[in-house]
């Protein structure tokens, strides 16, 4: 009996050191779970995963960070100034700092770095890096030399980017100098972090910190199920179950990716007239899609921006879920429902009269399965106003062939946005992910005034312009933002600013009882 007893706690406290492989005389105040495989590159500048960044961001920092509004401001660089109308961009660096190996930081570190990833088009800040920064140059021991590719103030935005010694860029795992160091890490299996007493803010909270892998994120968090980790950041809608259930605490984050209808704007769609369009944005009612169907994990959008974002414009809230008033624009637009059937009809000039139908096209990718559950509920949120609705789902290949043929009406798509407030991409004339042939003259000279605008001021207002337009002219039909929860059995609310690749903000300083 007492052998067995020893078995069944050596199996408990098994689980809870790591058990199997984990298995050791090494024990952490935290356990994080990560989903990677052997080839995810840990290297900060190589990067790419979101929960590899997360966890990087405890060891690594950079010259500006985004505060909890997401607006640049100072971290290891404390100043910077703009010169010769923002094409030349000068920082200075903190001095004191220095390296998990030792070494002090310098300007000629964080150039390296920089440069790292600008010439080799790696890691998740390649394309900032490489859209705003032409070549970076140390000038003394502490000064940065960014000469820019496009004069705007966000190129702060790429200077986000990690900064590790010069001599190690190419590193498995380079020095840090942040709040906690790597111990040990493994792609795929596990990394071993230890606070930086060194560090220059102040000693972390946490001494120790392990970072378990896994497959996927419903066996991330039924090891959360078990107390054999501590948190999991995720963006899996499994998180949901977690939420409002006693013993656990779920913290709620926004990503980039944007979800919403592109409309098609050619004259042979009833959504190329504007009415139509401010029709369907008042009979949607987002809360209800972003409940039912992506369960909470999701936050209501209006433009482009996010709320609580520093650029945010709430005068861009212009549409609520109003049946009434979506009815208003579709008689407007000379839609009434003329035999009574619950379907708008429209006389011709033949005299004869037609139906409201639209055809609403969509996609599936593995990590948003959720897509055609929510065109489901948006045909059904329209045909209450008057719409005809139909639904194809195909994939994205043949729906982006599809759009650029104009055989849809209203297309449910995802776009995930740059690091740098730039929305070219998806609104200008001569976008590459412009797919409904929008073009205006007001919404192009607004997204090139946010490209040169280097004062803070500027660029905001140019930012806000956009957001004005689009509410304007519906170019596309902006729904939520996907959302990411972090998971705990322990309350970590007092997490603040949290983000899809910086879920753990402020862990370090973080007063919990973990275990």
């Amino acid at each position: 009996m007492k052998k067995f007893l020893c078995i069944v706690l050596a199996l408990i406290m098994g689980l809870r050191c790591g058990g199997g492989a984990y298995a050791d005389d090494w024990s952490a105040s935290f356990i994080l779970a990560m989903v990677t495989d052997t080839a995810t590159e840990l290297n900060p500048l190589k990067a790419k995963n979101r929960d590899v960044i997360s966890i990087d961001m405890l060891v690594y920092e950079s010259l500006i960070e985004l505060d909890d509004t997401g607006k640049p401001a100072t971290s290891l660089a404390t100043s910077w100034t703009a010169e010769d109308g923002g094409w030349t961009w000068y920082f200075t660096i903190r001095e004191g700092i220095t390296f998990h190996n030792g070494a002090a930081l310098t300007a000629a570190d964080a150039a390296a770095s920089i440069e790292y990833v600008r010439s080799n088009g790696c890691g998740a800040w390649a394309q900032v890096v490489g859209a705003l920064i032409e070549s970076c140059e140390a000038t003394d021991t502490y000064t940065l030399r960014v000469n820019a590719r496009t004069p705007s103030y966000a190129l702060l935005y790429a200077m986000t980017c990690p900064i590790v010694p010069s001599g190690e860029v190419n590193a498995a795992q380079p020095s840090g100098t942040g709040p906690y160091t790597i111990l040990s890490a493994s792609a795929g299996s596990r990394m071993r972090l230890r606070a930086n007493e060194n560090w220059w803010k102040r000693t972390p909270t946490l001494d120790t910190i392990e970072v378990r892998n896994f497959a996927n994120f419903d066996s991330a968090l039924g090891q959360l199920d078990i107390r054999a980790v501590d948190a999991v950041a995720t963006r899996s809608t499994s998180a949901a179950r977690f939420r409002g259930v006693n013993g656990y605490y779920v913290t709620d984050y926004v990503t980039r990716q944007l979800e919403c209808l592109v409309p098609n704007l050619k004259s042979s769609s009833p959504m190329s007239v504007l009415n139509v369009r401010q029709a369907v944005m008042e009979a949607l009612d987002k809360q209800a899609l972003i409940s039912n169907v992506y369960l909470s994990m999701a936050t209501q959008a209006d433009a482009c921006v996010p709320p609580g974002d520093w650029l945010y414009e709430p005068l861009a809230e212009v549409y609520d879920s109003d049946q009434n008033g979506a009815r208003t624009y579709l008689a407007a637009a000379g839609w009434t429902d003329v035999d009574g059937d619950g379907i708008m009809e429209k006389q011709t000039s033949g005299g004869s009269y037609e139906q409201l139908d639209i055809k609403i096209i969509t996609y599936e990718e593995p990590d948003y399965p959720s897509r055609q559950d929510a065109a489901t509920l948006i045909a059904e949120q329209l045909s209450q106003v008057g719409f005809n609705v139909t639904i194809a789902v195909m994939e994205q290949s043949e729906l982006i062939k599809t759009m650029k043929s104009g055989d849809y009406d209203l297309a449910l798509v995802g776009y995930y946005l740059s690091m740098a407030p730039d929305y070219t991409f998806m609104l200008g004339s001569d976008g590459d992910s412009n797919l409904n042939g929008y073009s205006s003259v007001q919404m192009d000279a607004a997204l090139s005034d946010a490209l040169t605008s280097v004062a803070e001021s500027d660029f905001q207002s140019a930012i806000d312009h956009v957001q004005m337009i689009v509410a304007q002219d519906l170019p596309v039909l902006s729904l939520y933002f996907r959302g990411g929860s972090l998971v705990s059995y322990l309350d970590m609310s007092s997490l603040d600013g949290l983000s899809e690749l910086n879920t753990y903000n402020g862990l370090e300083y973080w007063q919990g009882v973990a275990g």
